[in-house]
């Protein structure tokens, strides 16, 4: 039977972090007498697609909506079969505006509501073991409390927290570890409100980091008109940004610049497929997860799929990938 896993990155998702900050800075930043559209600014052209910005690809701004994702983990064994096991739902709703940024951009608020098994609650930062050099070019996480020789911890942990606000390049591993996908553990649902600025070509993720009451850039979710900024073959391949603003190492590359992608939710024409990068510790490999990430225009955050290898003797490897899908997209006034 599998072990309980745990979440532990508050490195994602996407560029989105921010869960800790306090009640008093969400009112203070919610009382600016400041006009509620932003600053105005004219974005880049892309054509014939609809959007003249990238931030368009990134969560709706006003309030009222409501994305529901679903999470499956799949777990190869070693005879062939395939486990497959479905986690929690999990929430994004758009809060609205919330302020302006110490650069002046207007600050918009989204919060996720996910599930964690009890073990994970309070979000305190966790353990995470890996061989830089497994089976795969990336290596593998340790499971479990197994010892294996040559394995690492990571050096900054990861927390028990959502997949949007997880903010390094191992969401997968992370999010079926916290929600234990087997629903058989006692469980405790959390909401993490994050701080986004979203304009013209640019969505970055802001935090207060520990010990300080001012916000700061944490991750760059998007920097670049990448749709017209694409190489030679025209798929938007080779165009790159750092993610991470704080440790200088995770980035992002862009896979392909408009693809259409289908989901429960629905068939998205305009989408743009994003490839993280987190090297591990020793700076010789990545870590040991590959994650793709899809945004949509007009829509947001629409499907994530990370792969990955665990070990308990170093030896043997067993493959397990996770996806979240957008089910729903509803308005509410």
């Amino acid at each position: 039977m599998k072990a309980p896993r745990s979440l532990s990155l508050a490195s994602v998702a996407l560029c989105c972090a921010g869960f800790a900050l306090s009640l008093t800075l969400c009112l203070t930043l919610s009382s600016c007498s400041v006009t509620p559209n932003g600053p105005v600014a004219t974005g880049a052209s892309h054509g014939s697609l609809a959007s003249d910005n990238m931030c368009d690809y990134y969560y709706k701004k006003s309030a009222g909506w409501t994305y529901a994702f679903s999470n499956i983990e799949n777990i190869y064994n070693s005879n062939g079969t395939i486990t497959t096991l479905v986690g929690a739902p999990d929430t994004v709703r758009t809060l609205g505006y919330g302020g302006l940024a110490p650069n002046g951009d207007s600050l918009y608020r989204f919060a996720i509501t996910y599930r964690v098994s009890a073990a994970y609650a309070g979000r305190n930062q966790i353990d995470m073991w890996y061989i830089a050099n497994g089976k795969s070019s990336n290596g593998a996480f340790v499971d479990g409390n197994a010892q294996v020789m040559g394995m690492v911890n990571m050096l900054k942990k990861p927390r028990p927290v959502s997949t949007d606000t997880i903010l390094a390049g191992v969401v997968g591993r992370v999010r079926t570890l916290a929600d234990d996908f087997t629903n058989t553990s006692s469980y405790v649902w959390q909401t993490d409100t994050l701080f986004a600025s979203s304009r013209n070509d640019s969505v970055f993720v802001w935090e207060c980091f520990p010990g300080s009451t001012k916000l700061s850039q944490s991750r760059c979710v998007f920097t670049k008109d990448f749709l017209n900024n694409t190489n030679s073959n025209g798929t938007g391949a080779n165009i790159n940004w750092v993610y991470d603003l704080i440790w200088g190492q995770t980035s992002i590359n862009v896979d392909n610049a408009n693809v259409s992608l289908t989901v429960p939710a629905g068939t998205f024409a305009s989408t743009a497929q994003l490839d993280i990068k987190t090297p591990d510790n020793s700076g010789g490999y990545n870590m040991p997860i590959t994650e793709t990430k899809w945004f949509s225009y007009g829509v947001g955050f629409a499907k994530e799929y990370d792969v990955w290898n665990v070990t308990t003797d170093g030896t043997n490897f067993t493959k397990e990938d996770f996806t979240r899908s957008l089910m729903t997209l509803t308005y509410h006034n």
